[in-house]
């Protein structure tokens, strides 16, 4: 008898919801409550986003003929086993000690439903053909990212395209991110993100999909088109001037160099006999050379966002400010932390020598949960991490064999320099996409 588990229906709300999230389209329920605060704010709004809607039916589509279909199971004593049970049970304690309740209850909220993406993602992914598309998706949307990324960057302005959630950027804007070169403030590219470190984020995983289609042995989908799509990406990735992003991707593309050092020996004519030792020696130095004039041509245009201690450029001193009182925060909330959502209204309340617009969260997940959750939850956070994604051993042929499994490192590295993972809710479903393709 013919399988039809998942059924289409489930199927095609999964893609649309994987080509909605980079999207940030939404309709804030307290806009005139969080209009005019200048600090971060995420954590006071009341948002429903464009894809939720398209979730809720995915997620009723999915239990709907997944229990008609014997394909989902539940197992009470097998759940009071799980590191994510704990972790649910210990936030549902967090929003009855939380010093602000809304903020506490919204955090939840969105954070159980990048939980419920998680498991969700998994079961489908766990199919070849669903998985393929569902690449192919991303790294298609990333080109598109990459495009309007490239056109803010080259008009320096938003481009009208507020209907996709573009956001309203220009140089003279406060609050936007932008950075100074040879006097002139220059805007990082959003996308339609709300953040360039996110949307930096978001390319990086469609490069980990450009890379899996690379290896991918399918005839329709060739090779110099890939390569023309992971060039817009990487552009795109540069103009974010995120540091982690533009760091993660380089790392990224060394591993995706090391790994298919013979496929781009093959594509050189390297292996071939006609080539004697010292030409093959030369043509290795001179990519090396082109790689070199390309770096040294970029870096006077990515200089400033390089240098930590140039004039005007506080961000890494903030970091350490946050740092200082989120360790601060969970010394003195070891066990069940101020509460989900609570790390900002708390930093306000304690920091004397921060203006508004500079109270954000600690750029540091690890930091962030600790404090928001408690040791405790930072604890069973990690568990859940390491059972999930991380449970079969990291050997040399996990680590660069598989794409995914190098982003979500990857991913786990960023997490020590910024908190989008943890925030804002674009970033948690981002995060625990990565961690379904990496486990499939």
């Amino acid at each position: 008898m013919k399988n039809n588990w998942p059924p289409k229906l489930t199927i095609y709300l999964f893609y649309l919801t994987i080509i909605l999230i980079p999207f940030n389209a939404r309709y804030i329920f307290n806009f005139d409550q969080v209009q005019f605060v200048e600090e971060f704010h995420e954590n006071l709004t009341w948002s429903v986003y464009f894809f939720d809607p398209i979730f809720f039916c995915l997620i009723l589509s999915f239990l709907v003929s997944g229990f008609l279909n014997k394909k989902i199971k539940f197992n009470l004593k097998k759940s009071l086993q799980t590191p994510l049970f704990w972790l649910i049970l210990l936030g549902i304690l967090n929003l009855i000690v939380a010093n602000e309740k809304p903020p506490a209850i919204y955090q939840f909220t969105r954070l159980s439903v990048a939980f419920i993406f998680f498991f969700l993602a998994k079961k489908l992914l766990e199919s070849k053909q669903i998985k393929l598309i569902s690449i192919l998706l991303i790294f298609i949307s990333g080109i598109f990212q990459s495009i309007i990324a490239l056109g803010q960057f080259v008009f320096q302005k938003s481009l009208g395209l507020s209907v996709l959630g573009e956001s309203m950027i220009a140089p003279d804007i406060l609050g936007v991110a932008k950075f100074e070169i040879y006097g002139n403030k220059i805007i990082r590219s959003y996308g339609t993100f709300p953040h360039p470190n996110l949307l930096a984020i978001f390319l990086l995983l469609a490069l980990g999909c450009g890379w899996r289609l690379w290896l991918q042995e399918n005839k329709k989908i060739k090779k110099k088109y890939l390569a023309i799509g992971l060039l817009f990406i990487s552009v795109g990735i540069i103009s974010t001037y995120s540091r982690g992003g533009i760091l993660a991707s380089a790392l990224l593309l060394t591993i995706f160099l090391i790994t298919n050092r013979k496929l781009f020996s093959t594509l050189l004519n390297l292996n071939k006999k006609n080539f004697s030792f010292f030409q093959k020696i030369l043509m290795r130095l001179s990519i090396l050379l082109l790689i070199f004039l390309i770096f040294f041509s970029t870096y006077r245009v990515l200089a400033p966002r390089l240098c930590y201690k140039c004039a005007g450029e506080n961000s890494i001193e903030l970091r350490q400010i946050y740092s200082y009182y989120a360790q601060k925060i969970i010394a003195e909330n070891r066990l069940l932390g101020v509460g989900l959502g609570n790390f900002t209204l708390t930093l306000k309340k304690k920091s004397n020598n921060l203006a508004n617009y500079e109270i954000q969260p600690v750029h540091n997940l690890y930091l962030l949960i600790a404090a928001e959750l408690g040791i405790l939850g930072l604890i069973l956070w990690s568990l859940f991490i390491l059972k999930s994604g991380l449970n079969k051993p990291l050997n040399k042929k996990r680590i660069f064999g598989n794409p995914f499994s190098s982003v979500f490192i990857i991913f786990l590295l960023l997490g020590l320099i910024d908190h989008y993972f943890w925030t804002l809710p674009q970033g948690q479903l981002l995060f625990f996409l990565g961690l379904a393709l990496s486990e499939n």
